[in-house]
C-alpha cells in the first residue's frame, strides 16, 4: 500500500507514571482515498465513480417515478492507511468518525469494514459489500456521528497496512459526509503503547520524564534511556557521562543492571557502549571502566 506519511496522525496523550508502564493514546487517522460505488440501470450496483477523494463522499438510495429513474443509488466508501501505527501498540477500541453535511441526512444504514492492501478499486468495492469481515446495521441520524468498531478488525486489518469501510444509507433524500478535517471522515483508535518511561528533553533544554514513544514521537527531543531522571528544576540529563544510562550524574550499579536487561542486539540503544549494535561483554567491561561519579 502507498505509505501517505505527509499527513500526520493527530494524537492525544496520556501516560502512565510506573518506571515500565504503557501509554494509552487516543490516534486519529485521516482517510487516504474516498469514493463513492454508484450504479446503473437505477438501482444495479456498477463502479466507482470518476471523482474520487471529493469534499463529501454521498450515499443514497434510489429512486424511481411512474416507472422511470429518476436517482441512481451509491454507497461511500474509505480507505484508511494503517501502516505508521506504532509496532508496540495494541487497538483497544475504535470508532468511525465525521459529520453529514445537514442535520437532517440519515436513514437506515448498512456500515461494513474489511482489511486492504491495494488503493481503492470497483472489485475491493464488491468485496467489502459482498463478504465484509464485520459489519452493523442501524439507523443513522444526521449531523456528527460515531460509528463503533470491534478493536480486533483493526488488528487483523494492520497485517494489510489497510481498511476499508463502506457506508450505504438507504435513503432517497441522501447522505453527504463530509471529508474535509477537521470534523470529517476520520479512523479514531485509542491504543495502548508499551514503552519504558525515562527522561525526555526538549530542543529549549526543558525535561519531562515520559513514555520513550512519546519522547522519540516529537521533533527536536531526545530520550535518555529507560529509566533516566531529569535533573533538579526540570534539567536534562549530561550526555557528557559515558556509562551513565540513567542520567543520574553517576555510572553505578544500576547502569551496570541497564546493560545487562539490554543484553544482545540492541542498535541504536544508550547501553551499546561501543556503538557495535550490540550490548555484550564489551560494554559490562566499559562500564566498569568508568565506575563512579560523573565530572
Amino acid at each position: 500500500m502507498k505509505r501517505f506519511a505527509s499527513v500526520a496522525f493527530l494524537a492525544t496523550i496520556m501516560w502512565s507514571s510506573s518506571a515500565f508502564g504503557g501509554a494509552q493514546e487516543t490516534i486519529e487517522i485521516p482517510w487516504s482515498q474516498t469514493n463513492r460505488l454508484g450504479a446503473t440501470s437505477c438501482c444495479t450496483w456498477n463502479a466507482l465513480g470518476s471523482y474520487g477523494d471529493g469534499s463529501y463522499t454521498n450515499t443514497q438510495n434510489c429512486q424511481t417515478v411512474y416507472g422511470s429513474c429518476v436517482q441512481s443509488k451509491g454507497a461511500a466508501l474509505w480507505l484508511f492507511d494503517l501502516s505508521d501505527l506504532p509496532e508496540n501498540a495494541t487497538v483497544s477500541s475504535a470508532s468511525f468518525k465525521g459529520v453529514t453535511e445537514y442535520n437532517d441526512m440519515g436513514g437506515n444504514a448498512t456500515f461494513s469494514v474489511k482489511p486492504a492492501s491495494s488503493s481503492l478499486t470497483t472489485t475491493l468495492a464488491y468485496s467489502v459489500m459482498n463478504s465484509p469481515s464485520w459489519s452493523n446495521y442501524f439507523y443513522m441520524w444526521g449531523g456528527g456521528f460515531s460509528f463503533n468498531i470491534p478493536a480486533s478488525q483493526i488488528e487483523a486489518a494492520r497485517t494489510e497496512d489497510g481498511l476499508v469501510i463502506c457506508l450505504y444509507v438507504s435513503t432517497t433524500s441522501g447522505v453527504n459526509v463530509m471529508n474535509s478535517w477537521p470534523g470529517g471522515a476520520r479512523l479514531s483508535l485509542v491504543v495502548d503503547i508499551d514503552s519504558p518511561i525515562g527522561a525526555c528533553c526538549l530542543s529549549n533544554g526543558y525535561c519531562a520524564e515520559v513514555p520513550q514513544y512519546n519522547c522519540e514521537s516529537g521533533i527536536g527531543t531526545t530520550f535518555h534511556g529507560p529509566g533516566s531522571v531529569c535533573g533538579s528544576d526540570h534539567t536534562c540529563p549530561s550526555d557528557e557521562c559515558d556509562g551513565d544510562t540513567d542520567g543520574d550524574g553517576a555510572v553505578d550499579v544500576n547502569d551496570l543492571l541497564n546493560v545487562i536487561s539490554s543484553w544482545g542486539a540492541c542498535s541504536g540503544c544508550i547501553e551499546d557502549m561501543n556503538g557495535d549494535g550490540a550490548v555484550d561483554i564489551s560494554d559490562l567491561l566499559a562500564i566498569l571502566d568508568v565506575w563512579g561519579d560523573c565530572g
